[in-house]
């Protein structure tokens, strides 16, 4: 339990560290995975980077539930005000020096005694993860399926393997209600850890104060991973939408070439059609880096943020560097640099702003495209795709916001505002999984396209062309 040995502690602590690595060791695989293709060694469906991810998630949320019903549920008679109250006044007046004070702000900021709908509603938190879990996982094996179908197919090798790569981006994108709700269900993990005051019985979480903030910077950390993989996943759906676009332009021009009739041209005269295909398809690469460069900058300022937000929290955590990062206000020097609130206030706003500005950057970038082709991405349905990807962040703003100015939750404290806001995502990550089974359908006819196209459609499909040169997704 929470109240355990140092090493159980440790473990919770680093759980997003382990996501982080988790994550990069399963992108890691599918790159190696593709290397292995280009020489002729392919694995099979079954072997592939999808089936690690997903059942890595599975472990994750099989722990995260363990440790819900025996850390949370069992010892709080499923968090009955009475029994956590006993529990918490107990634990005070047996570690804390003033625990009668203590207790009063700990009823003041973190008891759920008035608060019956919001200890219900987060108690459904593992219903909508699981529940999301198997939309998730059903909609991928319908996306596998197909990839499946279209191996065993007899059309060209080209039009098979993009298709194939086509489907491998759409199943890291169904990915993500999965890891975010994760994310968003840990975060209501810590934030119950503050309302039964119970985290570690190490000389870490010494005090009331130093469990509180140290379950407030979990809950902090928890969605900053969860913005990493959802930056990830827009990154990718920017791939794909250009790749989608470039497929389209390409077919139209080899239509055109076969309705016209060939005429003979004068040297100086209009250039040919090869020359136009040549153009065009230097023409959609530079849109192609441009788009991207927003997208991938995003991607940058996401993970920065989360790795300065970790390495603070662990350094702090392992005591290395007391002068820098200790967390005891009872050291001879005090808080760490990092650990003040003058520098964390000033870190957070830093990061705050290039996040605001590189999503801002991002999202334009794809909207222009979406906006300026949207004759030629009318099959593709870009909308519905792009805000399927992008609501999360739209919804965590607006849900800030309404917690801000809407009464009775504005006069909440944070931790009951952050149990509502955790969730809330928990539940709409359910709802934007159920969303992408209409917006991600497994058959629609962009994965089936026969233009004959000749120019990096994708990160998994070899390069062909000296016009390919500079510019593979991977």
């Amino acid at each position: 339990g929470w109240g355990g040995a140092r090493s159980g502690a440790m473990l919770r602590y680093a759980t997003p560290w382990f996501v982080v690595a988790g994550m990069a060791g399963v992108m890691a695989f599918r790159l190696v995975a593709v290397r292995l293709e280009e020489v002729g060694r392919v694995l099979p469906l079954g072997l592939r980077y999808f089936t690690w991810l997903y059942l890595g998630l599975f472990l994750l949320m099989a722990a995260a539930l363990r440790s819900t019903f025996a850390d949370v549920m069992r010892v709080s008679n499923w968090l009955d005000s009475a029994t956590i109250e006993e529990m918490v006044e107990q634990n005070m007046r047996r570690e804390e020096s003033h625990w009668e004070e203590k207790l009063g702000r700990w009823r003041e900021d973190a008891s759920l005694a008035d608060y019956v709908f919001l200890r219900w509603f987060s108690m459904l938190s593992p219903l909508w993860l699981v529940a999301t879990f198997g939309v998730c996982l059903y909609h991928t094996r319908a996306h596998v399926a197909e990839m499946g179908a279209r191996l065993a197919s007899s059309d060209g090798r080209l039009e098979v393997e993009r298709a194939v790569s086509m489907h491998d981006k759409t199943v890291r994108i169904l990915a993500l209600p999965m890891v975010y709700g994760t994310m968003a269900f840990e975060g209501v993990v810590r934030m119950w850890g503050i309302v039964l005051d119970r985290t570690s019985g190490s000389h870490h979480f010494a005090c009331w104060e130093r469990r509180i903030r140290y379950q407030l910077d979990m809950f902090e950390a928890c969605f900053l991973v969860g913005d990493v993989y959802e930056s990830y996943a827009l990154l990718v759906f920017g791939i794909l939408t250009l790749n989608v676009l470039r497929e389209k332009i390409r077919s139209t021009i080899e239509l055109v070439k076969e309705d016209v009739s060939p005429t003979p041209l004068r040297r100086g005269h209009a250039p040919s059609f090869d020359d136009l295909d040549l153009a065009i398809r230097d023409l959609v690469n530079e849109l192609k880096g441009l788009t991207l460069l927003g997208l991938k900058l995003f991607c940058l300022t996401c993970f920065l943020q989360a790795a300065y937000k970790l390495a603070v929290m662990t350094l702090g955590f392992y005591d290395v560097w007391p002068r820098w990062f200790s967390t005891d206000p009872h050291d001879k020097n005090g808080l760490g640099f990092f650990q003040q609130k003058e520098v964390k206030k000033g870190a957070h706003y830093f990061f705050y702003g290039a996040g605001f500005v590189a999503s801002f950057a991002a999202i334009g970038n794809v909207v222009e495209v979406e906006r300026g082709f949207h004759r030629n991405l009318q099959e593709f349905s870009p909308f519905l795709k792009f805000w399927g990807v992008k609501v999360l962040v739209s919804i965590a703003f607006l849900q800030t916001l309404f917690l801000m100015v809407v009464p009775p939750f504005m006069s909440w404290s944070e931790v009951r505002s952050n149990i509502f806001y955790a969730s809330a995502l928990c539940l709409e990550c359910f709802l934007i999984s159920v969303f992408h089974l209409c917006a991600w359908r497994p058959r629609e006819g962009w994965y089936r396209s026969t233009g004959d196209y000749s120019g990096c459609l994708s990160d998994s499909v070899p390069e062909d062309s000296e016009t390919c040169e500079g510019s593979s997704d991977e």
